[in-house]
């Protein structure tokens, strides 16, 4: 697969982005990062779509990429754990702006019931590894998930929301502290597998459960490695040949808004984490 506009320098260079490393139980270091520039975008969607593929939730593709709507718009970020070089875990954070949140199609409801509370809302999504280490993945697991979870409190996203399938639904309460949102639904974007809605309150985790607050924030991340990182246009326009078929909608609404680099009120150019936003009504 070739480069998406390597004439073009939007693109934060990997050399350049600052990665934070940390022990795992295996005693080998682990990078953990914001996903910037092509090469580890790539290799993110390449998880996601081995990880998918393999649990049945995606039909093969010859691309092999598990690429989304909101993984092209600006708002989007991709966090990895990295070793040897190579992306072994990935998830990412999708704010409630432009195509609203990707549970929306499934749970409508549960998201507007959200939104009515007036919380700034992101979800979690693509939840990947590459689950060739079993005695140690949790633990990357988890600095992953920390690492999006402080990028978000720092960002002003008060809860966290996810979709996740029934039978991990315990893992994610007990461990996690995520709280139920909404029951068991079929759905599409995982070919019509089953899953459940789960909502995570950052702005009160400290109080609610200390125990999971430790976990996610206990071990803060320098502020260098919090940087966002925005997809560039001409990145996002190549990906969008990508897309599944049956997200022509999504697609009509990316371009028409320059994939989400302007905005449909007021035209003013998007910056989405330095100034979080509401999606428009």
């Amino acid at each position: 697969m070739h480069h998406p506009g390597h004439h073009h320098h939007e693109s934060t260079p990997d050399h350049h982005q600052a990665s934070c490393y940390r022990r795992a139980a295996d005693r080998e270091d682990v990078a953990y990062r914001v996903a910037g520039g092509w090469p580890l975008r790539k290799a993110a969607f390449e998880l996601v779509y081995a990880s998918y593929l393999r649990r049945g939730l995606v039909a093969a593709n010859p691309w092999r990429l598990k690429v989304t709507p909101h993984h092209l718009l600006p708002t989007t970020q991709t966090f990895v754990a990295s070793q040897r070089g190579r992306v072994v875990c990935c998830v990412t954070l999708a704010a409630d702006d432009l195509l609203g949140l990707p549970m929306g199609r499934t749970f409508p409801d549960a998201v507007a019931q959200r939104r009515a509370a007036r919380v700034t809302l992101a979800e979690a999504t693509c939840l990947a590894d590459d689950g060739a280490n079993a005695a140690w993945s949790f633990e990357i697991l988890f600095g992953v998930m920390s690492l999006m979870a402080q990028f978000a409190r720092r960002n002003g996203v008060e809860e966290l929301l996810a979709t996740v399938h029934p039978r991990h639904r315990r893992f994610y309460q007990r461990v996690a502290g995520f709280q139920w949102l909404a029951a068991e639904r079929r759905c599409r974007q995982v070919r019509g597998h089953p899953a459940v809605a789960l909502r995570l309150d950052l702005a009160r985790l400290d109080r609610d459960n200390p125990e999971v607050y430790r976990r996610f924030f206990g071990d803060p991340f320098p502020l260098r490695c919090m940087i966002p990182q925005s997809m560039p246009r001409d990145e996002a326009e190549y990906l969008s040949r990508f897309l599944d078929h049956d997200e022509i909608e999504s697609l009509r609404i990316l371009r028409q808004s320059n994939f989400g680099r302007v905005r449909h009120f007021g035209g003013q150019s998007a910056s989405p984490w330095n100034a979080p936003h509401r999606r428009a009504a």
